[in-house]
């Protein structure tokens, strides 16, 4: 995910521990803002706004999905386009265009949810990303090294997950629908590890230390689809 920009020649040359470390601080920093920023918009939608947005919703649901294909065309062209990623003011537009995209539309799943559900959803993913982030950096093996590997039980995971929803929808099933959601977050999992690896820079595939926006955002879009998963239970 992090190839096309980068060079381990040119990674080994320019450098430094420091540079690193300051590096993952941005990284790091600049992901709490998006979770803090989604905070905000989602107990806002479930307190004050609750009763505006559940009608707002009702009516205009097919403008909250195009939202969140938005943010993910928008993301695409960013991590694909070095024109869109190098240049800083349109840079930074893109990134609050693909947080704000993103937020909104999460907010037909949370509207109707309580302010004390929310936290714990939250919470709980938050302490897990930790956990992970910490693991994935620490850790002796080397998975962006097993790229091929990674990306077979990737996709195996993926349609195994399909089975269990479609499962759940011919049947009409309960239990299929938790099966689901360990899958899918088992495969989040890892690419969240896959992701922190590549950002602490100690294995054969290294994030650019230009890139810290984009590793930022996808650091969120981890914690996203585990916090989604969240809502089934809200």
């Amino acid at each position: 995910m992090f190839e096309k920009r980068l060079s381990n020649e040119a990674i080994e040359e320019s450098e430094s521990p420091a540079l690193r470390r300051q590096f993952v601080i941005k990284v790091y920093t600049q992901f709490l803002i998006c979770v803090v920023i989604g905070i905000v918009h989602w107990l806002l939608a479930v307190t004050l706004l609750q009763s505006t947005l559940v009608d707002l919703i009702k009516e205009h649901a097919s403008t909250f999905i195009l939202l969140f294909i938005i943010s993910v065309f928008l993301f695409i062209l960013y991590a694909l386009t070095d024109q869109v990623s190098e240049i800083p003011c349109i840079s930074c537009v893109v990134i609050v265009l693909i947080v704000e995209c993103l937020n909104l539309a999460v907010l037909v799943l949370v509207v109707n949810s309580s302010a004390l559900h929310l936290l714990v959803g939250i919470l709980g993913v938050m302490v897990v990303v930790i956990i992970l982030c910490v693991l994935g950096t620490f850790m002796p093996f080397d998975i962006t090294d097993s790229v091929n590997f990674f990306f077979m039980v990737a996709c195996s995971v993926f349609l195994l997950s399909i089975y269990a929803i479609m499962y759940y929808v011919a049947l009409k099933t309960t239990w299929p629908i938790y099966f689901y959601i360990a899958i899918i977050a088992s495969l989040v999992l890892s690419f969240l590890m896959y992701h922190v690896q590549c950002i602490a820079g100690d294995g054969r595939v290294q994030a650019g230390l230009g890139d810290d926006k984009y590793a930022s955002l996808l650091l969120y879009h981890d914690f996203l689809a585990l916090f989604m998963l969240t809502l089934y239970w809200q």
